[in-house]
């Protein structure tokens, strides 16, 4: 809240993609895509603006939003650099109901480093597939 002026705002959530084989049933549950730009604004979800003019209130609020975005991403890619079973280029050979299993394990294991200050190779962080952000229409 403090760190990037957004007031009353508690965390910051975000997503990606983990690559699993297609399963043998309701695989159009499944298919790879992203809806953030249909994300609306909303109380409880903060979504950039779509193009604004430099200088503006909506421009200053994109810039703040991208720099406390990049936190999670970040952290998303710390994450896949420390478990590389969640980069892209693995496909997760588990049904989804493991996969969803292994990518909590992962978090758990994370955070668990964390507080005991394990280091992880940060050089590979770049190559991690972080999504871009979402744009709301004006």
């Amino acid at each position: 809240m403090n760190k990037y002026e957004f007031p009353g705002a508690l965390g910051a959530i975000d997503g990606t993609h983990i690559a699993i084989l297609k399963p043998s049933e309701d695989e159009h549950n499944f298919i790879n895509s992203k809806g953030d730009s249909g994300y609306p604004q909303s109380s409880i979800l903060m979504t950039p603006y779509r193009d604004p003019a430099e200088g503006t209130p909506e421009a200053r609020y994109n810039y703040a939003h991208i720099r406390s975005r990049n936190t999670t991403q970040r952290c998303i890619g710390i994450l896949k650099s420390r478990f590389r079973c969640l980069l892209k280029e693995m496909t997760a050979r588990y049904a989804p109901e493991f996969v969803c299993d292994l990518i909590k394990c992962c978090a758990v294991l994370h955070n668990m480093c964390i507080e005991r200050h394990i280091l992880v190779d940060v050089e590979n962080i770049e190559n991690v597939d972080i999504p871009e952000p979402p744009l709301q229409e004006q």
